[in-house]
């Protein structure tokens, strides 16, 4: 991706890293802390929308007043809104991975498969059904 379609931090963060990864290429053991600091990077970075609601939450729910005109959850709404438009005027988000996320369709259920590998482990670690059968 050239840099002119990325955000602007991502530019900045991603000079420093191209840096530190070539004084870390130098030896295996700066490679692996480098390969480690990126992962941390990467995990922060996906948080950051989780960790800001979290803090949001934990905070609402030790300082709401009772006598609050909003109730609490009214307000965790309009908090999640907020955090995401700051996120987009930011640019720690881009407006495609907004408009994924707004054309995600939550009112269906999440899909799950299972495998006969998952059925059998199931048998053979002891499931309630499989004991039942085997002692009866």
């Amino acid at each position: 991706m050239p840099d002119s379609l990325r955000l602007p931090l991502e530019s900045l963060g991603r000079q420093w890293l191209e840096r530190l990864q070539t004084d870390a290429d130098r030896r295996p053991a700066t490679r692996f802390a480098f390969a480690f600091l990126m992962f941390g990077i990467k995990q922060a970075w996906a948080c950051l929308f989780g960790g800001a609601m979290l803090g949001l939450i934990l905070l609402t729910f030790l300082f709401w007043p009772d006598d609050s005109p909003v109730s609490r959850y009214d307000f965790l709404v309009i908090g999640a809104v907020l955090i995401q438009a700051a996120m987009l005027v930011l640019k720690l988000e881009s407006w495609a991975e907004a408009r994924v996320i707004a054309s995600s369709d939550y009112t269906q259920p999440p899909r799950r498969t299972c495998s006969m590998s998952e059925m059998g482990s199931e048998q053979s670690l002891g499931h309630p059904a499989a004991t039942r059968e085997s002692n009866g």
